[in-house]
This record gives structure tokens, sequence and C-alpha cells, in this order.
């Protein structure tokens, strides 16, 4: 078939740049289990069952992630709860971010029950899930950090550990900026 008389100029291969897979992906995990709400600040990067990471990775400052060059990057953030008690409550996560390397704002968040169950029941679980694209341009002020809200309840727990990874995030560059 005929598209209009023009033809696609052929391409070698060895011509091609900026093609080829991600650049930056890191995953760190919460290393530590704590009751009700703050910031996640043990974290590690994921160091078990053949894990490892793409490119230089995230600078870690605790709570605060740093990012190692400019441009356009995922963040996927899970977190787990668990509970003891009776009583159902809301908890949420939260991803903050800064722009003056100082001020964090709340940039996205999700929030999960955990609901009341019958009578006998202490082992109550729940998992949130929330993601958010930043376009980072000067990573000397450009940061986040994550945090847990649990409206005071020590009874709630957000689940971490060393070797298992539970409460985590995955963060992928998917271009320049």
């Amino acid at each position: 078939e005929n598209l209009g008389g023009s033809t696609l100029p052929a391409l070698a291969g060895g011509s091609l740049t900026g093609v080829g897979g991600l650049t930056e992906v890191d995953t760190w995990r919460l290393t530590t289990t704590f009751s009700g709400e703050q910031n996640w600040g043990s974290m590690e990067r994921v160091d078990t069952d053949a894990s490892g990471h793409i490119g230089t990775g995230l600078t870690y400052s605790s709570p605060y992630f740093s990012f190692p060059s400019t441009g356009y990057y995922l963040l996927q953030a899970t977190a787990n709860f668990h509970k003891q008690s009776s009583g159902q409550r809301v908890i949420t996560l939260r991803i903050h971010f800064t722009t003056n390397n100082s001020n964090y704002n709340v940039v996205a968040l999700s929030n999960c029950l955990i609901a009341d169950e019958t009578a006998g029941s202490e082992n109550l679980y729940a998992n949130a899930f929330t993601s958010k694209l930043f376009d980072i341009t000067d990573i000397s002020n450009q940061k986040f950090h994550l945090s847990t809200l649990a409206n005071n309840d020590g009874n709630v727990k957000t689940r971490g550990d060393t070797d298992d990874t539970i409460s985590h995030f995955t963060i992928m560059k998917l271009g320049d900026t």
C-alpha cells in the first residue's frame, strides 16, 4: 500500500542512543516494626534474595531520601499494618516532598481500614499502596520521605523487617527532565 510516497530512513543499530531500559531502579524497605504514627526512619536498600539496584541509587539520611540525578522518577510505596486489639482504624501511608530541603508537604497518600473483627480475633492486617511521579530538577533541594499516620493508636503497627521486604518502596527513573 502506498502511504503517500514517503519512505522511512534506515537506522543503524549503533546510532541509537537512550534506548535499552531504565538507568535507575532502587528498592528500600522498613527494617523495624513500630507502633502508632511516625516517619519511616529505619530503612535499608533491599539486600536479600538476589536483589540489587540499577544505577547510582538513592542517598539516604534518615528519614530523607535524595535523588542521584535529575529526571522523571516514579515512586511506588507499600505499607503493611498489624493491629493486635479490637476496634477499627483508618491508617494512612504518606509520601512527603520538599523543593527547598526544608519544608515537606504530603504529595501522595493512601488510606486503608483495619476492620473491627468479631470476638477473639487479635491478628488484623491491612495494606496501603500509593505512588507519585516526580519531575526532579534540583537534586540538592528536592527530597522525599515516607510516614505512617495511625490516629495516635499505639496498637497499630507498621511492619518492617531486615530480612523480608514487607513495608517498602521502589523508585524508577523513567527518563530525563
